[in-house]
């Protein structure tokens, strides 16, 4: 915050951490649902400080996490879909910055840090160096395009198959428009195949036995 026109004043009011869920997780996904706490937290600082915000500013130094919420044309699996719309409701693209690890002040804690160590810590309780500077002299971000090109980012991205034909069956657009899931489209489709040779085995025997019951009588006359 600033409290006259020659420097910034930047000081700790609040900070949150999470431990990591028993179940195992990317790292990508961690750093995520962090984002996802410090919009939350942005929003109570917000309804329960006496000041008066302006803007705010979030930094992260995972540039995955930045390609996510700057991201308008991948649809991602619903874990990340659904934090990155959290992200969203509350906060804009734009307001969201990249940070080096080194100048990350979050790492000092979670990667572990005694507490005489943290005490003495200026970083901690008042940001990194730059925040003390003008806006203009902070980092530039590293992300300048929403291109999904790493190979974490591939894995959340949802694939989508498409098919198009002029004479298309009705029973088969059905299905398609039923399953959005692949598994469940195969799933059904199987057990349609599966009828289908049933049916034709009950037709088949059927008919060998009318032709079976007609051979015992001899043949017909006119034949």
């Amino acid at each position: 915050m600033e409290f006259d026109e020659e420097r910034p004043h930047c000081s700790l009011v609040l900070r949150k951490s999470r431990l990591a869920p028993i179940k195992p997780t990317t790292i990508p996904r961690l750093e995520l649902m962090a984002a996802v706490l410090a919009v939350k937290m942005d929003k109570m600082l917000r309804s329960e400080l006496e000041y008066e915000i302006h803007e705010s500013v979030f930094w992260t130094d995972s540039t995955i996490v930045l390609c996510y919420i700057a991201n308008h044309d991948k649809r991602f699996h619903t874990f990340v879909a659904n934090r990155v719309s959290s992200i969203l409701d509350r906060s804009v693209p734009s307001q969201w910055r990249h940070v080096i690890s080194e100048l990350n002040p979050a790492d000092d804690v979670s990667r572990g840090m005694r507490i005489e160590e943290l005490l003495s810590n200026t970083r901690w309780f008042a940001g990194p160096e730059f925040l003390q500077e003008d806006a203009s002299q902070w980092p530039i971000s590293a992300v300048t395009t929403t291109d999904i090109t790493d190979l974490e980012l591939k894995k959340e991205v949802k694939v989508c198959a498409m098919f198009s034909h002029d004479s298309a069956d009705i029973v088969i657009q059905r299905l398609f428009v039923k399953y959005s899931s692949w598994y469940m489209l195969k799933k059904n489709v199987a057990w349609l195949l599966r009828a289908k040779s049933f049916l034709k085995h009950k037709v088949h025997k059927k008919q060998t036995s009318n032709f079976s019951q007609l051979m015992k009588f001899g043949k017909p006359k006119g034949l």
